[in-house]
This record gives structure tokens, C-alpha cells and sequence, in this order.
């Protein structure tokens, strides 16, 4: 039982395989990509130590530390980022 609407939300149905009384489950998903966007993403990784991350020197583009703190999670990773000026998207 799979639906797709015409602006692209997809909704599915899977019935219990089960006669027990149990919690329904909901998975839920999104693009984060635009076909107003161009298909290059720009994408590159950066190790990431902390503090603000250049994206783009030349745009003056960070991701600034201070707007999202959950970078701090990431300290010591490789980051895959765009340059600022396009879309990445993943889940």
C-alpha cells in the first residue's frame, strides 16, 4: 500500500504480521535538495577541531559554532560540507 502524491510525499502502510496487541511504528523521511539548485553540490570534507568551519573564504561562508552547538559532538570527525552556495542533501 504505497501512495505518491503528486508533490512527491510518499506514504506506506505495512500491516501487523502479528495477532498480538502491539505499538504502531512511523518512519518518517525528507530531501533536502531543490531542482532549482544546480546538480553540483560543492561538497567537500573538512576535519573538524572545534570553533567556527570556512566553507567559502572568498563568500565568507562558516558554520558558525555558536548557531549550531551540536557541532561540538563532532570534534575529531571529517565533516562532508557544502561551499555554502548549494544544496547537500542526506539522511
Amino acid at each position: 500500500d504505497i501512495i505518491l502524491r503528486e508533490n512527491a510525499i510518499v506514504t506506506a502502510t505495512l500491516p501487523a504480521n502479528t495477532d498480538e496487541t502491539i505499538p504502531v511504528v512511523s518512519f518518517f523521511g525528507h530531501l533536502d535538495t531543490s531542482a532549482e539548485q544546480t546538480a553540483d553540490t560543492n561538497a567537500h570534507r573538512l576535519p573538524y577541531n572545534g570553533g567556527d568551519l570556512c566553507l567559502n573564504p572568498e563568500l565568507n561562508i562558516y558554520l558558525r559554532e555558536s548557531e549550531f552547538p551540536e557541532l561540538k559532538n563532532y570534534i575529531g570527525d571529517d565533516l562532508i560540507v557544502t561551499d555554502g552556495t548549494s544544496l547537500l542533501g542526506a539522511d
